[in-house]
């Protein structure tokens, strides 16, 4: 008797981000993409995986889980670092239970050399949440667990 084999697809996708905003992004819970990207955010639907890529530092951090349905606008007052409110632009909440990091992504991952497109194949958000489980796991200080009161 031969035993069915379940394959789930991930819908993932690479968020790119700096120290600056990295911080920003755990302290809120919420990443924010502005101008042309915007359009991407705006296909992430709620239960994606999401990564964030310091170009920075070269660090590759999730996984996540997006927390709200598709991109919505951006709040007045959410971020600190000024936005180009004539362009598009995203909001997305993230969600996560257990962050891990691995350094030198681009290393690793040749699609991280010249990270123009956000959205992922299933294979590539496959390999990145198997890689990230075997990573060594990150703990946030009490300041970037995120607040509601903030999201």
């Amino acid at each position: 008797m031969r035993k069915a084999m379940i394959s789930i697809m991930y819908a993932g996708y690479v968020l790119l981000c700096n120290d600056t905003s990295q911080k920003e992004c755990l302290r809120r819970k919420r990443f924010t993409c502005s101008g042309k990207l915007a359009r991407t955010v705006k296909e992430i639907q709620r239960g994606s995986v999401l990564f964030l890529y310091n170009a920075d530092t070269q660090t590759l951090t999730g996984p996540f889980t997006a927390d709200s349905e598709r991109g919505t606008n951006l709040e007045p007052g959410t971020w600190r670092e000024t936005v180009d409110e004539h362009s598009l632009s995203a909001n997305i909440r993230l969600e996560w239970e257990e962050l891990h990091e691995i350094k030198n992504a681009p290393g690793l991952f040749p699609f991280f050399k010249d990270p123009e497109k956000c959205e992922l194949t299933p294979t590539q958000t496959q390999r990145l949440l198997d890689m990230l489980e075997e990573a060594p796991s990150i703990t946030l200080s009490k300041k970037h667990k995120g607040n509601p009161a903030l999201a």
